[in-house]
């Protein structure tokens, strides 16, 4: 006698930055076995973006991860789509592959930043003969309906305004700029924050941690019109999100936690952005980042957009007078800093040998004291202004 078995999953999200679970259970029913296995996904989204293949009145978007897809599982991200933004309480979809549909769900939510009113979902998977024969999708949605609509009206509020702003300017890279100043300034680092996987809690509410950064850059990003997609891995040791961002023709890394002194003074000095986080090639960010998703990421080698270098602040050698005059026209203008990025160890030591050791700091401004940080591990050199 053949046997039928129906066999439940849970993907659930967490409240901290991006954290896995697991739980196991297993019991005997009506002379089959269901089988519940739960796992941790901590990627959520939120709403007001184009939808798949269309446009609105925003810039038509392109996706990331839907476009490594077969075109078998295409269809089944949006069959996932569709059923997640249409709130079905349970539906169908076209795929006989438990870890397909798990892969496939974690592609739609990194590309997705807009869907903030779910956060995890159920997989009932249907067997004869130990082959599955068909896969039901039950979204965990964390409120109704009408709760989404509502806050979905106060982000489209909120977020107006913000986009108004960034269109002022015409580049891609000054926009990118502009979010990243934005959202850091707005935003403060808080690991006990609600809704702290998606961008409610930075577009409401101001306070998130790295996934709410993350989301919060994409979902603007994608509504200015350039390609975004939230990355999650490790960095420093701990979970982590950033974002991969499209700028003008070419990929960079963008990572607005890392950019915020509220979330570590050690790495962004005395309560000022830090900007080496905006437009970084995949050579530095792999000094401090590492990446655990399974789609494929690019090779990020351009550096037009990378903020020391638009700047003109990055040097392959030490520049004794064009470094000494930057530091006395910032002074002159009343700015409380200056930060170099050197390209190389040796035009950084001899940066470090000139202006530091041997106090030629002082030739270029009438200071008494000398504040300073220094990175060895990006080769920067900040000085601050008393």
């Amino acid at each position: 006698m053949r046997k039928f078995f129906k066999g439940i999953c849970f993907i659930l999200g967490a409240g901290c930055c991006v954290a896995v679970f697991m739980l196991f259970a297993q019991h005997v029913k009506s002379g089959g076995t269901t089988a519940s296995e739960k796992t941790g996904l901590d990627i959520l989204s939120v709403s007001g973006q184009p939808d798949i293949g269309s446009e609105t009145e925003s810039e038509s978007v392109s996706y990331y991860v839907y476009s490594q897809l077969t075109e078998e599982e295409q269809t089944i991200y949006r069959e996932l789509f569709d059923g997640i933004q249409n709130m079905e309480e349970q539906f169908a979809v076209s795929s006989k592959d438990k870890e397909q549909v798990e892969r496939i769900y974690s592609a739609l939510l990194s590309d997705h930043p807009e869907l903030f009113w779910v956060s995890g979902y159920t997989i009932t998977f249907y067997a004869w003969a130990n082959t599955i024969q068909s896969i039901e999708i039950q979204p965990d949605y964390v409120m109704s309906r009408e709760k989404r609509d509502e806050n979905q009206l106060l982000i489209d509020d909120k977020t107006s305004l913000i986009l108004e702003e960034a269109r002022q300017f015409d580049n891609e890279y000054e926009q990118a700029k502009f979010l990243y100043e934005y959202l850091i300034d707005m935003t403060e680092y808080d690991l006990n924050a609600p809704n702290n996987q998606n961008i409610l809690s930075v577009l409401l509410t101001n306070r998130s941690v790295c996934m709410g950064y993350a989301k919060a850059y994409q979902y603007l990003a994608q509504l200015l019109g350039m390609e975004c997609v939230t990355v999650t891995g490790e960095a420093g040791g701990e979970s982590h999100a950033w974002n991969l961002l499209n700028m003008e023709g070419d990929y960079y890394y963008v990572d607005t936690t890392w950019g915020d002194p509220s979330f570590n003074a050690e790495l962004d000095g005395v309560g000022n952005i830090n900007y080496l986080y905006l437009g970084m090639n995949t050579e530095d960010l792999e000094r401090t980042h590492e990446d655990n998703v399974w789609y494929a990421l690019p090779e990020c080698t351009a550096d037009r957009c990378n903020f020391y270098i638009r700047s003109g602040l990055a040097f392959e050698s030490f520049q004794q007078n064009t470094i000494g005059e930057l530091i006395r026209r910032t002074k002159e203008i009343g700015e409380p800093y200056v930060t170099f990025r050197f390209l190389n160890e040796g035009a950084y030591e001899s940066a470090l040998e000139h202006l530091i050791s041997e106090n030629h700091i002082f030739d270029y401004y009438d200071g008494t004291s000398l504040n300073y940080r220094q990175d060895d591990t990006y080769w920067m050199l900040t000085i601050y202004y008393d």
